[in-house]
């Protein structure tokens, strides 16, 4: 366990991973100045966690301009849930082909968020390639690619499999709750 001048310490010397507990040490105490300084400085050394929840929190102040740029960014350094962000974002603008293409690569990143909402997405218009993405969600514990792919199945007519999934997600939700 490191103390937190040790912390500080290495941060101040550049390490990324000690800037980003030292986010979530001032997050816990609300010292919200010392979050922003931090995780902008880990940007500045292309922390792509950093500059997600810097649009994270661009968001939560109304900046879906800055959000979205700084989502990019991270997208491009391969954060996953950036890619995630930026698919959601143009399904609420009502792009759907612009969300389809974030939540792919967000998947094929390992992105169990996009796994489960490119499934969703994909279900009513081309079932096979949903089921693919959903098992995978499924497989990754995602409740909600449980009931998407439980309807898939209910649809199809095979709902012993059905009733399966819906019982895995009961019983995957009582479990986050213990």
């Amino acid at each position: 366990v490191l103390f937190r001048s040790d912390l500080q310490s290495r941060a101040d010397g550049g390490d990324v991973d000690s800037m980003l507990r030292l986010v979530e040490f001032h997050t816990q105490g609300g010292q919200d100045d010392e979050v922003v300084r931090w995780l902008e400085r880990a940007a500045d050394l292309d922390s792509s966690v950093a500059i997600d929840l810097l649009g994270d929190r661009a968001l939560g102040a109304d900046d879906l301009d800055s959000a979205i740029g700084l989502w990019t960014r991270a997208a491009a350094l391969g954060n996953r849930d950036s890619m995630y962000s930026l698919g959601w974002h143009a399904y609420e603008r009502d792009d759907n082909d612009e969300a389809e293409q974030w939540w792919r690569l967000g998947a094929n990143a390992g992105g169990v968020s996009s796994l489960a909402t490119l499934g969703a997405l994909l279900a009513d218009s081309d079932t096979v390639e949903a089921r693919t993405w959903l098992e995978k969600a499924v497989e990754a514990r995602v409740p909600q690619a449980m009931v998407t792919l439980s309807r898939l199945e209910f649809q199809d007519g095979d709902e012993d499999h059905a009733r399966t999934l819906l019982d895995r997600k009961s019983t995957c939700l009582n479990s986050s709750h213990e």
